[in-house]
Formats: C-alpha cells, structure tokens, sequence
C-alpha cells in the first residue's frame, strides 16, 4: 500500500521505503527465530542423544566399547536426518557428524570432563572467478562440534 496525499498524488518516498525495510526486517526477524528454533531443537535431540551413549558405555561391562578415535569407525555424510546410537555406528562401521559428535561427548562425560555438542552452521562453496566474477557458489552446512574442557573437538574432520 502506498503512502499517497490523496489530493494531490504525492507519493512521500521515504515513508514509502521504510515501510518496505520495516517490512523486510519483520521477515528476516522471523526467519531469525525459525531458525534459532531449529538450533535448540536441534541441541535438545542431541543430548538426548549423548544420555543414550553414556547409558550405553556404562552397560558395556562384558563387552567393553573402544574409545571413538581407536573403534575404526569413519566418518560418513547421511542424506537423511536419522541419528544412531553408538551400538549401531559400531556395527555399520560409520556414522554421521551428529552420531559421532554425541559418542564423542558422551566418552568425555564418562571420563569426568565435561562436554556437550554443539551446532555451528558452516560456509560451504567455492569462489566462482569464471569472467571476472567474485561470486561463491554453494551453500550452508550445519556440523556438530564437541566443546569439551574449553576446546573443540570435530571427531568427523578425525575420523575421514
């Protein structure tokens, strides 16, 4: 809707413009907490997540769990937003950033250390020079990340 003196036609601009930034912002803003929604959902599962594992190593009296770095285990990217515990990393021989992170943190947590995962939203693309351009191509990638004892750790970047 526009701002217009009805006698005259004049459109005032500026009212014009902030309007249309007020309106902008309103999006992003809502975009913003959507996506802050997203991150505590995400943090709420994970440490659900890390209780399952820590659940698990504590059971793990007859057949004692390697510690992540020396399980053999890998890294590997799902295309599905489904998450595993540490039993069923083991027996796939893989698990993904989240699987991983939470075993991970949950081995800390055993360990007297305290840890929790974390969700940081990563860059991911290129830098596009074709004609001159200085565009990047891609997109964003949300990883989980242990912080534990004041360090971080990527057992995924480890476990490639």
């Amino acid at each position: 809707m526009r701002d217009t003196d009805q006698d005259t036609g004049y459109v005032d601009l500026d009212r014009e413009r902030r309007r249309r930034r007020r309106g902008a912002l309103d999006e992003l803003g809502r975009r913003a907490r959507a996506h802050a929604a997203m991150f505590v959902q995400l943090a709420a599962a994970a440490r659900a997540l890390v209780e399952v594992d820590r659940e698990i190593l504590r059971a793990a009296f007859d057949h004692p769990v390697p510690p992540i770095y020396e399980s053999g285990v890998r890294y590997w990217l799902r295309h599905d937003d489904e998450w595993c515990d540490l039993r069923v990393v083991l027996e796939q021989g893989h698990g993904d950033v989240v699987d991983l992170a939470a075993w991970r943190a949950a081995e800390l947590l055993e360990a007297g250390v305290e840890a929790r995962v974390r969700f940081v939203q990563k860059f991911i693309g290129r830098m596009d020079l074709r004609g001159g351009g200085c565009g990047f191509g891609g997109g964003f990638l949300v990883v989980a990340e242990v912080l534990a004892g004041g360090r971080v750790e990527r057992p995924y970047e480890v476990l490639r």
